[in-house]
């Protein structure tokens, strides 16, 4: 319908598809948290090209330790996907090298081969970037 507005969550927009024709996304809110660290990584054959996939890891630090953490990878069979396993390895923990590496056990995203990168190359780098994020964000915790 002409005019009409709708607002919902990302993760809603995503999950239930919600795209439609002669729909535009006209903003995104993004609440501004002091607590909350994020961070995103971008995996593409060339700089200006589209990804072939995108994870980004987000949480609340309080007293150095990490809560309400969200980990997701686009670009997966799935679309895009959450890793739960993942975010309560870290959940209620400072990060230290032993809640990122029980961190990394529970994410294993799963992708299609093609003919530029295999599924398990994908999954390999994916996890590579995943560390990286997460060395990189308990840096900031210091």
């Amino acid at each position: 319908m002409a005019g009409e507005v709708t607002s919902c969550s990302v993760e809603d927009y995503v999950k239930k598809n919600i795209i439609k024709t002669k729909h535009i996304i006209k903003h995104v809110i993004i609440p501004d948290d002091k607590e909350v660290i994020c961070k995103v990584r971008r995996f593409a054959l060339i700089r200006f090209e589209y990804p072939l996939f995108n994870i980004a890891i987000s949480y609340k630090v309080k007293n150095k330790i990490v809560n309400d953490s969200v980990i997701v990878i686009s670009g997966t069979t799935q679309r895009f996907h959450r890793f739960k396993l993942s975010e309560k390895a870290i959940d209620g923990k400072p990060l230290t090298e032993e809640t990122i590496e029980k961190c990394l056990e529970h994410f294993s995203p799963k992708f299609h081969s093609d003919f530029k990168y295999s599924e398990e190359y994908r999954e390999k780098v994916s996890k590579v970037y995943l560390n990286d994020l997460l060395n990189e964000a308990k840096e900031e915790m210091k």
